[in-house]
């Protein structure tokens, strides 16, 4: 399909990697469109800053964790505007030879701030959109492999094309804009994630009646 939702990059990015890949989510949108399909399935590796302003960790990330683990593949799934906030970490990569795949969900949009911007202005929009920046063409301007990808079945020669480089790859896919906008809800990727998992039963709060003293 054109353009390619994110949950199909997602779904074909996890497919493609083995078990042990390391596996790094930077923020936004593709963080939680990420907590649904890709799967984590040994200790070590999964990096994710979570809550703590994480936007641009993405990159520094994997390619820390390339230096400490060289024998494993690693892969960062990241936003566009994200990916731009520490793209120049590109450079680092290459010069290092860590041969990082990078996975950039373009939607040309700062997705999650834009789709609060319509649910609670009416779809007015300031300040969240971007221009068709080729993502593909910055990464091959620092000496590591670009590729552009706009339709869903290109995926894995793409992902195939980057590992047989042997260098730091950005794959630049075009994802669904409007599907950026409505992300499911955190109930639902809860629900997702803890699936099958045994939670421990809530104890019922006990509340210990302080004395009265007389004034």
């Amino acid at each position: 399909s054109h353009p390619i939702h994110p949950l199909r990059v997602v779904y074909e990015v996890r497919r493609f990697f083995p078990r042990d890949a390391i596996s790094v989510v930077d923020g936004g949108n593709t963080a939680v469109w990420a907590h649904y399909l890709n799967r984590i399935y040994e200790p070590r590796t999964f990096l994710w800053a979570g809550d703590s302003g994480h936007l641009g960790a993405g990159l520094p990330y994997a390619i820390a964790s390339k230096l400490a683990m060289p024998e494993r593949d690693v892969y960062v799934l990241v936003g566009d505007g994200a990916f731009m906030l520490n793209v120049q970490e590109l450079e680092t990569a290459a010069r290092l030879k860590t041969d990082i795949i990078t996975i950039v969900f373009n939607d040309a949009q700062w997705g999650m701030i834009k789709g609060a911007q319509k649910l609670l202005f009416n779809s007015r929009y300031i300040g969240v959109d971007f221009m068709d920046v080729r993502h593909d063409l910055v990464a091959e301007a620092m000496g590591c492999k670009g590729i552009r990808v706009e339709r869903a079945e290109d995926l894995r020669d793409a992902l195939d094309e980057a590992v047989a480089s042997g260098r730091p790859s950005v794959i630049d896919v075009r994802v669904d804009s409007e599907a950026n906008l409505t992300p499911p809800d955190l109930e639902t990727l809860a629900a997702i994630w803890l699936e099958g998992v045994e939670m421990p039963e809530r104890k019922e709060e006990v509340r210990i009646e302080q004395p009265q003293t007389n004034p």
